[in-house]
């Protein structure tokens, strides 16, 4: 437990709040793609280059950052990334160049592959080992909260006001989150650091590196749709301005309390959970590909979307928590940048795709990565009954 008197429940709504932010900020860009886009005189798949870059420099930062700092006082860590947050927000507000721009969100893509390297362990360190999983939903939730917020929050600024309003936001909530970490995070001391052969021997481990493959998939073929989902209604579907912000909100509601129902069905199954969420991600990726022009079709597969997403999350960090063994402060920097790196490749092969042909383009290049991770579990738990999602059960 950390040196502290204080309640830990403070301390991990500061850093769900941290969480909130660090996502909220993170995925702002999707939202304002045709605007960057427009204001920047770039094309829509250079403007995803805003996420991109975020999420290649979070993958690099998350295991070299914790090599780095040992076994540094984390509450001193979380307050130097959040100043990075606030920085990058900075930059993003006053500058008119879109090389600049990346440079900022390069900036605070350290910032959030730092934060998700050093929050599970130290939620482990705050709270009781029986309370850490409610102390995880808890931080879950925050970035939940800031997911759901983030796409509408910034569609409808966009739609209304200067894009850079939304950046002005983002700073101005890094400000407040540094501030509240700065009064209720107590020191969280870590016994001993994480070394370099820390991560070779987990990459070693088949079970671990087949855990890496499933979230590589899933979360690059969720990337490569969501990404372009805003350009996407505008152009196929014909969503004026209203009715894509609420959409938008309507989606990262659903996916806010479709988190809620994982934890149920994870208790009863991993593996259930795992599967349940890619059918209902592949299913309406189909649906928006092929009917993508029909307003009503859209909208009930992106809900039903939703409510995949929002389960994906905690699925996918149990699985990695039930092959961690004794080394969470190991793995967990390496799944972070593992999931980095397909957000990053997922957003850039999307744009790609969007270049190359259209942006419908993106949500068959989203149908199908699902599709083959689908036959990927299929084909691994019928062959191997030792597959590591059985074993997680």
């Amino acid at each position: 437990m950390g040196i502290t008197n204080r309640n830990p429940w403070f301390a991990i709504i500061a850093i769900a709040l941290g969480a909130f932010s660090i996502s909220l900020t993170e995925f702002l860009p999707v939202g304002l793609l045709f605007e960057i886009s427009r204001s920047f005189d770039v094309s829509e798949g250079t403007a995803g280059i805003t996420v991109t870059s975020t999420s290649i420099l979070a993958a690099i930062a998350g295991p070299i950052a914790t090599i780095t700092i040992g076994r540094l006082d984390r509450r001193i860590v979380f307050l130097g990334l959040s100043l990075l947050l606030i920085l990058s927000g900075v930059l993003s507000m006053i500058t008119t160049h879109f090389f600049m721009l990346v440079i900022a969100r390069i900036i605070l893509g350290i910032s959030v592959g730092g934060f998700w390297a050093v929050s599970l362990p130290a939620q482990a360190k705050l709270v009781p080992q029986e309370k850490v999983a409610k102390a995880i939903s808890i931080v879950l939730g925050g970035f939940g909260i800031g997911t759901v917020l983030s796409v509408p929050l910034a569609s409808f600024i966009a739609a209304h006001f200067d894009l850079r309003i939304a950046f002005t936001i983002g700073c101005i909530l890094g400000i407040a989150v540094f501030i509240i970490q700065l009064i209720l995070l107590p020191r969280i001391p870590m016994e001993q650091g994480v070394l370099g052969k820390d991560y070779l021997k987990l990459l070693k481990m088949k079970e671990v590196r087949a855990v890496f493959v499933i979230a590589i998939l899933f979360v690059g073929g969720q990337f490569a749709a969501y990404t372009y989902i805003t350009p996407f209604f505008q152009q196929v579907t014909g969503m004026g301005p209203n009715l894509l912000s609420a959409i938008l909100l309507v989606y990262g509601i659903v996916s806010f309390i479709s988190n809620f129902a994982a934890g149920f069905i994870a208790g009863r199954s991993i593996k259930g959970l795992i599967v349940l969420t890619v059918v209902l991600t592949l299913l309406p990726l189909l649906g928006i590909s092929l009917f993508g022009h029909n307003v009503v079709i859209s909208i009930i597969a992106f809900i039903i979307w939703a409510i995949a997403w929002g389960m994906a999350p905690l699925g996918l960090q149990l699985l990695v928590l039930s092959k961690a063994r004794n080394a969470v402060e190991a793995i967990t920097p390496v799944y972070v940048g593992i999931y980095q790196l397909a957000v990053s490749l997922g957003a850039l092969i999307g744009g790609l795709a969007v270049d190359m042909t259209n942006v419908t383009g993106a949500m068959w290049l989203g149908a199908f990565s699902f599709a083959s991770l689908l036959i990927l579990l299929t084909v691994t738990w019928r062959v191997n009954s030792r597959n590591l999602v059985s074993q997680a059960e």
